[in-house]
């Protein structure tokens, strides 16, 4: 044999050290892809979307409130026991996110961070939902990054991974207004775009799904991003879809009980359709540190759509539920604001 000939099974060895050397080359590509910039400045755009969305949908709505009116849809409510129930909801909306979207985080991007970390981050996320909801998304793929090195993409599929378990309650309430459909209550028109957006949200969670993944190429599988979509274990995924779905029951108490003190009555079909969209709506670019989107929402329904309460009596509803849950919010979370700037301003300091 020759100098310059190469064994078979050598040959085969470098083969698959060659293999080896390119997937860490990728991998390497990842990890070292442009990292969030905590300093970076909000697009123009960000900032005056929600801000300009907002100012148009208070002018679309006090264009036809009564001062007074409002006033005294407000008049004579029970307002300790009203800051006692919303106070105790948004620390249960705070520790519940933890567990899911904070879970989340730690199985799948890294099961090393502490929960300490965790609740730091979760924190930072829903305090910046009171002032810039844009700027919370930059602190977890911030912090997975320079601490533990791990690819942007990954941590922001694993959000949309939660995400998509959380809109499966939507689609999962949607879809049962169907079972208490009343045609004195709902008219078939709103039931047409209900399952429009019912077979949107099951879509979607489908082509996400083990099953739907089967028709997703092999080469955008092996992306960072579709990680946690295609590697979480069932039980994991229960475990979120649970704690999500206790989250939807929360939410549709309390405003039940808003509205009850508000003397706005739902029926079930009802109830379905609008406590979802309507919580919904809060988290949407329609909607500034919480309102906007909710007022728009009980306009649209509670009074064009059913007919159910005055303009005032919407307003007043919506009004308290902004005002609670951004309170609430900055209160549950503010504890942890400074802490998490430190640990993130720690990581920046890190050579």
């Amino acid at each position: 044999m020759s100098d310059n000939e190469i064994h078979p099974e050598v040959k085969s060895e470098l083969t698959v050290e060659e293999h080896h050397l390119a997937e860490a080359e990728k991998l390497a590509a990842i990890h070292t892809a442009a990292e969030p910039d905590l300093n970076k400045k909000p697009g123009l755009f960000q900032i005056l979307l929600p801000v300009t969305v907002t100012g148009l949908i208070f002018w679309w709505i006090f264009s036809g409130i009564d001062v007074e009116s409002l006033q005294i849809a407000m008049v004579g409510l029970p307002w300790v026991e009203l800051c006692l129930v919303l106070f105790a909801f948004c620390v249960f909306f705070f520790v519940m996110d933890v567990f899911s979207f904070g879970a989340g985080l730690k199985e799948m991007v890294e099961p090393k961070a502490s929960w300490r970390d965790i609740f730091l981050l979760r924190g930072g996320t829903i305090f910046s939902g009171v002032i810039f909801a844009p700027l919370g998304e930059v602190f977890a793929p911030y912090y997975f990054y320079r601490r533990w090195q791990r690819s942007v993409l990954r941590t922001v599929g694993t959000a949309v991974y939660v995400g998509l378990v959380d809109s499966s309650c939507l689609a999962i309430a949607l879809a049962s207004a169907f079972l208490f459909f009343d045609s004195s209550s709902i008219s078939p028109y709103w039931l047409l775009l209900l399952a429009g957006h019912a077979t949107f949200l099951l879509t979607v969670s489908f082509f996400f799904s083990r099953f739907g993944l089967a028709f997703i190429p092999e080469s955008l599988r092996n992306r960072e991003f579709l990680f946690a979509l295609v590697t979480a274990p069932a039980g994991l995924t229960l475990r979120i879809f649970l704690v999500r779905f206790a989250v939807f029951i929360s939410v549709c108490l309390t405003l039940y009980y808003l509205l009850i003190l508000c003397d706005i009555h739902l029926s079930a079909a009802q109830a379905l359709v609008f406590m979802p969209l309507f919580m919904g709506s809060v988290f949407l670019p329609i909607s500034a540190g919480g309102y906007g989107g909710p007022q728009g929402a009980a306009v649209l329904f509670l009074v064009q759509g059913w007919a159910l309460c005055t303009a005032e009596q919407a307003l007043a509803f919506s009004l308290l539920w902004s005002t609670f849950f951004l309170i609430g919010r900055a209160l549950v979370s503010g504890a942890f604001v400074l802490p998490l700037w430190r640990m993130l301003q720690g990581l920046n300091n890190q050579k």
